[in-house]
């Protein structure tokens, strides 16, 4: 059982573009060739990334909410606001499951 006011929720940023020893090494092996990687991959900037995390520690409407997965979009750049769901599923793969 958690404390009062102690939640535990996901959030999933989708894919961002960062200065972490993995992203570095993609950029230096890349090259120019960088950018359409992050096309691909559709990449955010850590000050979008982050949103979806913010609204999880921030936001009013999260209050008293637990045990839920909050992802904005994984397969597009913009973000898509959704309301949290339950953490075994995933709204962009179709609220499939997770297998467990």
């Amino acid at each position: 059982l958690l404390p009062q006011g102690v939640t535990i929720n996901v959030g999933d940023p989708g894919a961002v573009e960062t200065n972490i020893e993995l992203m570095t090494h993609f950029k230096k092996k890349l090259g120019c060739c960088f950018c359409c990687f992050k096309k691909v991959n559709s990449m955010r900037t850590p000050d979008v990334g982050c949103r979806p995390l913010l609204h999880i520690i921030g936001s009013r409407a999260m209050d008293n909410v637990s045990g839920q997965y909050v992802d904005w979009g994984r397969k597009k750049p913009k973000l898509i606001k959704r309301k949290p769901v339950p953490m075994e599923y995933y709204p962009d793969f179709g609220m499939g499951t997770a297998p467990s």
